[in-house]
Protein backbone atom coordinates (compact mmCIF):
# COMPACT_ATOMS: atom_id res chain seq x y z
CA UNK A 1 0.00 0.00 0.00
CA UNK A 2 3.07 2.51 0.81
CA UNK A 3 4.35 1.89 -2.47
CA UNK A 4 0.77 2.36 -4.53
CA UNK A 5 0.42 5.78 -2.60
CA UNK A 6 4.62 6.93 -3.41
CA UNK A 7 3.78 6.04 -6.86
CA UNK A 8 0.34 7.63 -7.25
CA UNK A 9 1.90 10.66 -4.90
CA UNK A 10 4.68 11.09 -8.18
CA UNK A 11 2.08 10.87 -10.65
CA UNK A 12 -0.06 13.73 -9.68
CA UNK A 13 2.51 15.67 -8.01
CA UNK A 14 5.89 15.73 -10.12
CA UNK A 15 5.75 17.13 -13.55
CA UNK A 16 4.33 15.26 -16.84
CA UNK A 17 7.62 14.22 -17.87
CA UNK A 18 8.40 12.18 -14.77
CA UNK A 19 5.67 9.66 -15.87
CA UNK A 20 7.28 8.96 -18.98
CA UNK A 21 10.97 7.74 -17.81
CA UNK A 22 8.80 5.23 -15.01
CA UNK A 23 9.81 1.92 -15.76
CA UNK A 24 6.83 0.49 -17.76
CA UNK A 25 7.62 -3.27 -16.04
CA UNK A 26 7.02 -0.57 -12.35
CA UNK A 27 3.85 0.26 -14.01
CA UNK A 28 2.87 -2.83 -14.98
CA UNK A 29 3.13 -4.45 -11.76
CA UNK A 30 0.66 -1.78 -10.11
CA UNK A 31 -2.59 -4.10 -10.38
CA UNK A 32 -1.06 -7.13 -9.01
CA UNK A 33 -0.23 -5.21 -5.48
CA UNK A 34 -3.68 -4.96 -5.33
CA UNK A 35 -4.90 -8.34 -5.17
CA UNK A 36 -3.41 -10.91 -2.72
CA UNK A 37 -1.52 -14.12 -3.77
CA UNK A 38 -3.69 -16.75 -4.28
CA UNK A 39 -2.11 -18.82 -1.34
CA UNK A 40 -2.56 -16.55 1.71
CA UNK A 41 -5.64 -16.93 3.80
CA UNK A 42 -8.36 -13.94 4.33
CA UNK A 43 -10.04 -13.56 7.66
CA UNK A 44 -12.77 -15.84 8.24
CA UNK A 45 -11.52 -18.35 5.97
CA UNK A 46 -10.37 -20.78 7.96
CA UNK A 47 -13.53 -23.12 9.11
CA UNK A 48 -13.54 -24.85 12.45
CA UNK A 49 -13.80 -27.74 11.08
CA UNK A 50 -10.65 -27.32 9.26
CA UNK A 51 -8.60 -27.10 12.99
CA UNK A 52 -7.93 -30.24 14.42
CA UNK A 53 -8.86 -31.32 17.59
CA UNK A 54 -6.77 -33.70 19.92
CA UNK A 55 -8.73 -36.07 21.66
CA UNK A 56 -7.24 -34.80 25.00
CA UNK A 57 -9.18 -31.39 24.12
CA UNK A 58 -12.32 -32.87 24.21
CA UNK A 59 -14.89 -32.32 27.32
CA UNK A 60 -16.13 -35.32 28.98
CA UNK A 61 -18.73 -35.85 31.39
CA UNK A 62 -17.73 -38.05 34.17
CA UNK A 63 -20.29 -39.97 36.43
CA UNK A 64 -21.52 -38.68 39.69
CA UNK A 65 -19.66 -39.93 42.55
CA UNK A 66 -21.21 -42.37 44.94
CA UNK A 67 -21.97 -41.29 48.47
CA UNK A 68 -18.38 -42.89 50.48
CA UNK A 69 -20.39 -44.27 53.41
CA UNK A 70 -24.30 -44.39 54.45
CA UNK A 71 -26.13 -41.17 55.69
CA UNK A 72 -27.01 -42.40 59.59
CA UNK A 73 -29.72 -40.55 62.01
CA UNK A 74 -28.58 -40.58 65.17
CA UNK A 75 -31.63 -38.69 67.17
CA UNK A 76 -33.78 -37.12 64.38
CA UNK A 77 -35.17 -39.78 62.63
CA UNK A 78 -35.29 -38.99 58.12
CA UNK A 79 -34.39 -35.99 58.27
CA UNK A 80 -30.73 -34.38 58.59
CA UNK A 81 -28.53 -37.77 57.77
CA UNK A 82 -25.03 -37.29 58.70
CA UNK A 83 -21.88 -39.35 57.39
CA UNK A 84 -19.37 -41.16 59.85
CA UNK A 85 -16.17 -40.33 59.79
CA UNK A 86 -13.12 -41.85 60.81
CA UNK A 87 -11.14 -41.76 64.09
CA UNK A 88 -8.76 -38.73 64.23
CA UNK A 89 -10.64 -36.57 62.29
CA UNK A 90 -11.63 -32.82 64.12
CA UNK A 91 -14.41 -33.34 66.38
CA UNK A 92 -17.13 -30.67 67.95
CA UNK A 93 -15.74 -30.64 72.48
CA UNK A 94 -17.92 -32.35 74.17
CA UNK A 95 -17.83 -31.14 77.13
CA UNK A 96 -18.27 -27.14 75.92
CA UNK A 97 -21.77 -26.31 75.01
CA UNK A 98 -22.70 -25.63 72.03
CA UNK A 99 -25.26 -23.22 70.39
CA UNK A 100 -26.73 -23.34 67.04
CA UNK A 101 -29.17 -20.72 65.86
CA UNK A 102 -30.69 -20.73 62.47
CA UNK A 103 -32.35 -18.00 60.60
CA UNK A 104 -35.12 -19.85 58.62
CA UNK A 105 -36.28 -17.26 56.30
CA UNK A 106 -36.85 -18.30 52.64
CA UNK A 107 -39.65 -20.89 51.52
CA UNK A 108 -37.09 -23.85 49.81
CA UNK A 109 -38.09 -27.19 50.47
CA UNK A 110 -36.76 -30.60 49.72
CA UNK A 111 -37.81 -32.93 47.24
CA UNK A 112 -40.00 -34.86 50.07
CA UNK A 113 -41.31 -31.09 51.00
CA UNK A 114 -39.77 -30.20 54.33
CA UNK A 115 -38.13 -27.56 54.88
CA UNK A 116 -34.58 -26.89 53.96
CA UNK A 117 -34.07 -24.68 57.21
CA UNK A 118 -35.53 -27.58 59.55
CA UNK A 119 -33.69 -29.91 57.53
CA UNK A 120 -30.61 -28.24 58.35
CA UNK A 121 -31.90 -27.68 61.96
CA UNK A 122 -32.48 -31.78 62.22
CA UNK A 123 -28.55 -32.06 60.79
CA UNK A 124 -26.76 -29.89 63.44
CA UNK A 125 -28.76 -31.91 66.11
CA UNK A 126 -27.33 -35.22 64.18
CA UNK A 127 -24.29 -34.32 63.90
CA UNK A 128 -23.60 -33.08 67.56
CA UNK A 129 -25.07 -36.69 68.55
CA UNK A 130 -22.92 -38.61 66.29
CA UNK A 131 -19.95 -36.60 67.84
CA UNK A 132 -21.66 -37.61 71.18
CA UNK A 133 -21.99 -34.29 72.26
CA UNK A 134 -24.94 -34.47 75.27
CA UNK A 135 -27.67 -33.52 74.73
CA UNK A 136 -27.69 -31.05 77.57
CA UNK A 137 -24.28 -29.38 76.08
CA UNK A 138 -25.99 -28.75 72.70
CA UNK A 139 -29.00 -25.46 72.06
CA UNK A 140 -30.42 -25.24 68.75
CA UNK A 141 -32.94 -22.45 68.02
CA UNK A 142 -34.66 -22.20 65.28
CA UNK A 143 -36.08 -18.64 64.20
CA UNK A 144 -38.58 -18.76 61.67
CA UNK A 145 -40.06 -15.83 59.33
CA UNK A 146 -40.41 -14.18 55.62
CA UNK A 147 -41.66 -16.97 53.21
CA UNK A 148 -40.67 -19.74 55.53
CA UNK A 149 -43.64 -18.87 57.95
CA UNK A 150 -45.94 -21.25 56.62
CA UNK A 151 -43.99 -24.14 57.65
CA UNK A 152 -44.85 -23.61 61.37
CA UNK A 153 -49.02 -23.80 60.55
CA UNK A 154 -51.16 -27.00 61.93
CA UNK A 155 -52.08 -29.53 59.77
CA UNK A 156 -55.82 -27.58 59.82
CA UNK A 157 -54.14 -24.08 58.88
CA UNK A 158 -51.94 -25.70 56.53
CA UNK A 159 -54.57 -27.45 54.41
CA UNK A 160 -56.93 -24.71 54.48
CA UNK A 161 -54.08 -22.56 52.68
CA UNK A 162 -53.05 -25.07 50.94
CA UNK A 163 -54.76 -28.20 50.33
CA UNK A 164 -52.93 -31.01 52.43
CA UNK A 165 -51.54 -31.67 55.78
CA UNK A 166 -48.36 -29.64 56.74
CA UNK A 167 -45.67 -31.95 55.66
CA UNK A 168 -42.80 -29.99 58.32
CA UNK A 169 -45.40 -31.13 61.42
CA UNK A 170 -43.80 -34.49 62.52
CA UNK A 171 -40.49 -32.98 61.95
CA UNK A 172 -41.20 -30.06 64.29
CA UNK A 173 -42.28 -32.92 66.65
CA UNK A 174 -39.21 -34.91 66.98
CA UNK A 175 -37.13 -31.34 66.85
CA UNK A 176 -38.99 -30.02 70.05
CA UNK A 177 -38.47 -33.08 71.73
CA UNK A 178 -34.96 -33.47 70.97
CA UNK A 179 -34.42 -29.99 72.79
CA UNK A 180 -34.55 -27.95 69.65
CA UNK A 181 -36.50 -24.15 70.45
CA UNK A 182 -38.45 -23.18 67.91
CA UNK A 183 -40.15 -19.73 67.30
CA UNK A 184 -41.95 -17.78 64.63
CA UNK A 185 -41.88 -14.17 63.81
CA UNK A 186 -45.31 -12.88 64.80
CA UNK A 187 -45.06 -9.97 62.75
CA UNK A 188 -44.68 -12.24 59.89
CA UNK A 189 -47.96 -14.22 60.95
CA UNK A 190 -50.00 -10.99 61.34
CA UNK A 191 -48.76 -9.76 57.84
CA UNK A 192 -49.05 -12.67 56.28
CA UNK A 193 -52.94 -12.99 57.79
CA UNK A 194 -52.19 -15.73 60.22
CA UNK A 195 -52.94 -15.93 63.98
CA UNK A 196 -51.33 -17.38 67.16
CA UNK A 197 -54.03 -20.17 67.12
CA UNK A 198 -52.77 -21.37 63.52
CA UNK A 199 -49.45 -21.91 64.96
CA UNK A 200 -48.22 -25.82 66.29
CA UNK A 201 -48.37 -26.34 69.51
CA UNK A 202 -44.51 -26.81 69.26
CA UNK A 203 -43.90 -23.42 67.76
CA UNK A 204 -43.72 -20.01 69.94
CA UNK A 205 -44.41 -17.06 68.87
CA UNK A 206 -41.97 -14.24 69.12
CA UNK A 207 -43.09 -10.82 69.13
CA UNK A 208 -40.72 -10.41 66.03
CA UNK A 209 -38.14 -12.51 64.17
CA UNK A 210 -35.84 -9.24 64.69
CA UNK A 211 -35.77 -9.02 68.41
CA UNK A 212 -35.48 -12.93 68.64
CA UNK A 213 -32.53 -13.06 66.45
CA UNK A 214 -30.67 -10.06 68.07
CA UNK A 215 -31.63 -11.44 72.05
CA UNK A 216 -30.13 -15.19 71.16
CA UNK A 217 -27.08 -14.13 69.31
CA UNK A 218 -26.53 -11.44 72.57
CA UNK A 219 -26.68 -14.93 74.51
CA UNK A 220 -23.48 -16.40 72.76
CA UNK A 221 -25.86 -18.52 69.77
CA UNK A 222 -23.53 -18.78 67.13
CA UNK A 223 -26.38 -18.02 63.23
CA UNK A 224 -26.56 -19.82 60.89
CA UNK A 225 -28.18 -18.09 57.36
Amino acid sequence: MIRIFLLSLLLFAAPTWAADVLDTKVLAALPNLANPAPNLVTAGALQAKDIPVSASSATTTKPAAEPAGTLEFPRIEGAGGVYRLPAGVDMPAVDAVHRVLIDAHEGETMANGISRHLEVAARAVNLYALAKVPPENLKVAVVVHGKATPLVLTDASYRRQFGKPNPNAALLTQLRQSGVELYVCGQALSHQGYVVADVHDDVRVSLSAMTKLVELQAAGYALIP
